[in-house]
């Protein structure tokens, strides 16, 4: 499958290259600092662009069948740079034909349980939660074949192949998954149609 990933420089975006190479995927990367994808090897494409930039996003989609985006907010301040990518991911597979988007947001958006935690993470982040539920909102209202996966905390370290996916709050922890599983489950929906038209919630898995 022909997939490009925004946000293909990040920790997540870089397990997302590496595994969906590893799948068979010819995978394209759009980025603004290409340098930084030098040690990767096998890439179809790496496309320097800016993502706030229609033309660029354009020639990025342009023959994909499948966009992973995976975009975070620069900081804790007001912006609105996730929704307005995404926006212009949205409008530029619209003009090219292109159906699949796959969508990374943030399990505290729906989150209940731990409350107090809970409670404290969103007025944190209260600014860019507000992006990201722009984000989702951009999404869902759109006519394409989108997914969005909700994640709990980000953790570093090797994947664990132990992923938990919900369609609505967990009962119980753990509240975090891997980065590397993080991309697995990406690719999983990006392989599959069992979830398009869903917002589904990632974790990791308690185990040994």
């Amino acid at each position: 499958m022909n997939m490009v990933v925004f946000g293909a420089t990040g920790r997540t975006g870089r397990y997302v290259l590496d595994q969906g190479l590893r799948r068979g995927h010819q995978m394209t990367a759009f980025t603004r600092r290409p340098q930084e994808l030098t040690d990767v090897q096998g890439l179809h494409a790496v496309v320097h662009g800016d993502g706030c930039n229609v033309s660029d996003v354009l020639s990025a989609v342009r023959g994909q069948e499948c966009i992973i985006s995976i975009l975070s907010a620069p900081g804790l301040g007001p912006s609105s740079t996730v929704s307005e990518v995404t926006k212009n991911i949205i409008a530029a597979m619209r003009e090219t034909g292109g159906r699949r988007l796959i969508c990374t947001s943030s399990h505290s958006l729906v989150a209940t349980r731990p409350w107090l935690i809970v409670k404290l993470v969103k007025w944190v982040f209260r600014n860019p939660y507000a992006d990201v539920a722009a984000m989702e909102q951009a999404v869902v209202s759109s006519s394409l074949d989108w997914t969005i996966v909700r994640a709990t905390q980000l953790t570093d370290g090797p994947a664990t192949g132990r992923i938990r996916r919900a369609r609505g709050d967990f009962d119980a922890g753990p509240y975090t998954i891997r980065r590397a599983d993080l991309a697995s489950a990406l690719l999983d929906s990006a392989e599959s149609t069992d979830d398009v038209h869903a917002a589904v919630e990632v974790s990791g898995a308690a185990g040994r």
